[in-house]
This record gives structure tokens, C-alpha cells and sequence, in this order.
């Protein structure tokens, strides 16, 4: 929808975090979108609970980027299952 627009923007794929899903809480695989605005890329996640930022957040980990073209995405396959995320910490300022 962006692009209809001529917002600029492209599709994000790598791990984001999920507080309760099923029972489950971790990172797990996942794609998002990115639009260029304000002059920077701002994430965009609709199957996250609507925030400031249409559900994305700090849990969200960036692993590659492309157009949506399936071979944009192939090299993430070899990353997924070779890292791990032991703590992450968010402070928020005062």
C-alpha cells in the first residue's frame, strides 16, 4: 500500500520476539515491513498488537531486506539456527 502511494518500502524478514503465543515465549521467525518516511525506515507490523509503530518494536531483529522477491531471502536460511539470543534488555529513558 505504501508503494501505490510512492511511500518507498520494502519487506523485512529475521526473528521477532513474542511475549505469549500458544503458551510459548521466545523469538521466532518472522517478516515486517519497512517505509521510508521522515527520512529514515521505520518498521511497520500488523500482526502485532497496534502501538505507536503498528506493532513493531525492539523484539523485532532485522536478519535481510528486499522487495519481496523470494530470492531476496534466500541467504536467511543459513543464519536461522546458528545464533543465540541469550538476554535482551530495553531501558527506557526518564
Amino acid at each position: 500500500m505504501c508503494r501505490s502511494i510512492g511511500i518507498p518500502a520494502r519487506v523485512v524478514v529475521g526473528v521477532a520476539y513474542i511475549d505469549d503465543f500458544e503458551g510459548r515465549t521466545g523469538f521466532g521467525g518472522h517478516a515486517w515491513v519497512e517505509a521510508y518516511t521522515g527520512g529514515k525506515w521505520v518498521g511497520l507490523d500488523s500482526a502485532f498488537k497496534a502501538g505507536a509503530l503498528g506493532g513493531f518494536d525492539a523484539g523485532h531483529i532485522a536478519l535481510a531486506s528486499g522487495n519481496g522477491e523470494p530470492a531476496d531471502f534466500f541467504n536467511i536460511a543459513t543464519a536461522l539456527g546458528r545464533f543465540k539470543i541469550e538476554k535482551v534488555m530495553i531501558e527506557r529513558g526518564k
